[in-house]
């Protein structure tokens, strides 16, 4: 059964042009490398800013991402 999490701090470095790069991918690698072994990600969607909750840092952008994982 899938389970929806959400992480509200994901730090993109600034160099990750959301329209020269594949953004879900990086978003996909940072959140996974995150995850305890058990859990295994399946589906992503993310929102910079936070939806305007928060600015971003110097030097990274700050997103907010919602994603499922299968527990294994």
């Amino acid at each position: 059964m899938p389970i929806e999490e959400t992480l509200w701090d994901v730090f993109v470095p600034n160099d990750v042009h959301p329209r020269r790069h594949d953004l879900p991918r990086v978003l996909a690698d940072l959140i996974t490398q995150r995850l305890p072994d058990d859990k295994n990600f399946s589906l992503l969607s993310g929102s910079a800013n936070g939806g305007c909750l928060f600015q971003s840092r110097p030097g990274v952008q700050r997103y907010a991402a919602s994603y499922r994982v299968q527990a294994a």
